[in-house]
């Protein structure tokens, strides 16, 4: 049986607390590889390491962003933008922008989660 939480927010009532992790599953999966792509090198099998975490990182946004129904497009974007903010914050180590960066990164990641608790959502039963 499927556990269902309360909010704030009548809009999103009931919420599954599953979809609240796919936001940080989706930064556990995308930000490392745009920081390891920020430290690599160009030399040698680090290149080649770092054509593959490039690779890996748009495979995934395009897979978040169109992977899922019309709803999903918000979603997508904004763990785009949230990749985006990492590199900038990574670009702007060890300065001061780092910490603007970092802020609005913050800030993206809450937009992804409400844009993905605002899609639509199809009840599984899992009593099976």
């Amino acid at each position: 049986m499927v556990e269902w939480t309360e909010t704030m927010n009548s809009t999103l009532n009931p919420i599954d607390n599953r979809r609240l992790g796919d936001a940080c599953a989706i930064a556990l999966l995308q930000w490392p590889a745009v920081i390891g792509i920020w430290a690599l090198s160009n030399d040698g099998w680090q290149l080649i390491l770092k054509i593959g975490l490039s690779a890996w990182v748009v495979l995934l946004s395009l897979a978040v962003t169109f992977g899922r129904k019309e709803a999903g497009t918000r979603f997508g974007l904004a763990t785009i933008l949230c990749a985006v903010l990492v590199a900038a914050a990574c670009a702007a180590h060890p300065g001061l922008w780092m910490f603007l960066w970092l802020f609005l990164l913050t800030v993206s990641f809450y937009a992804a989660q409400r844009a993905h608790l605002q899609e639509p959502f199809e009840s599984v039963d899992r009593e099976a």
